[in-house]
């Protein structure tokens, strides 16, 4: 039950810091490229909507395949994402390129927003899901191996 709780977190988490690397990494651009002292003020607000939806979106296409592959070994996530990874990263790229065409628009709010999304979709995609939450699934897998064995040996030691 507690993986099964676990997981959700890992996702969670991963989410979050996707949005705020990606909020950071975009105010360092807009500072640097657009010459402005910050973000908008409503940026952080339509950038954290727009990247949590897709990004959810995204973990649950990797999630549901982990999940049919029924098995809850990092192998299994490895070839969930060779099996779906294509599509996470079309989609992402296509996505992009969407938000992408706010560039030319000259307003320097949408400009931000759509800077800030492609560098989430970005990070999720490339970094995120097939990286970070692989590494943090095989940590859980491992500590809850380690776990079985410590408490196999705390068995035969009682007996």
């Amino acid at each position: 039950m507690l993986e099964s709780l676990l997981k959700p977190f890992l996702i969670i988490a991963s989410l979050v810091l996707t949005y705020f690397t990606a909020l950071g990494m975009s105010e360092f651009l807009s500072t640097k490229q657009l010459h402005v002292s910050e973000l908008g003020w409503n940026v952080p607000f339509f950038s954290f909507i727009m990247i949590v939806a897709l990004d959810v979106d995204y973990s649950i296409f990797l999630m549901m395949r982990y999940r049919e592959l029924d098995s809850n070994s990092t192998q299994a996530f490895v070839d969930a994402a060779r099996h779906i990874g294509g599509v996470i990263i079309s989609a992402a790229i296509i996505l992009g390129g969407t938000f992408a065409a706010l560039i030319p628009s000259g307003i320097i709010t949408l400009i931000e927003v759509a800077m800030t999304v492609i560098l989430g979709l970005f990070l999720l995609s490339f970094v995120m899901l097939p990286i970070f939450i692989l590494a943090l699934l095989s940590a859980v897998n491992r500590i809850r191996r380690i776990g079985i064995k410590h408490v196999d040996k705390v068995d035969k030691i009682k007996e």
